[in-house]
This record gives C-alpha cells, sequence and structure tokens, in this order.
C-alpha cells in the first residue's frame, strides 16, 4: 500500500523557494526565481515519469 501521496507542483516550488531564496546565488533576482520554479517543476516530472515507469513493469 502506498501511503505517500504526491505533492502539488506549488508545494514544492514552495520548499524550493524556502531553501533557496536566502542562498547567495550570483544572478539577477528573475533567473533565481526562475531557479526555485524550475526545482520544483523538475522534481514533479522526475516523479511522475517514475510513476510511469513503475507502472509499466507489472
Amino acid at each position: 500500500m502506498d501511503w505517500l501521496t504526491s505533492w502539488p507542483t506549488d508545494a514544492l516550488i514552495d520548499v524550493s523557494t524556502h531553501f533557496i531564496k536566502n542562498f547567495d546565488v550570483e544572478c539577477k533576482s528573475e533567473v533565481k526565481v526562475q531557479l526555485m520554479e524550475a526545482m520544483g517543476i523538475i522534481h514533479d516530472a522526475v516523479s511522475q515519469q517514475c510513476t510511469e515507469y513503475f507502472q509499466r513493469l507489472l
């Protein structure tokens, strides 16, 4: 039984924002925002691909 549910992309972006917002990155603020969004989106995409992969194994 799978007790874990997937997180919404917005929540993943919130988590990446929490950890990256105070991190000293030498770039424009717009790029930093895009980085935080990309991290959440990529995490979600990898999770979806893993689900599809494991479904094909069954």
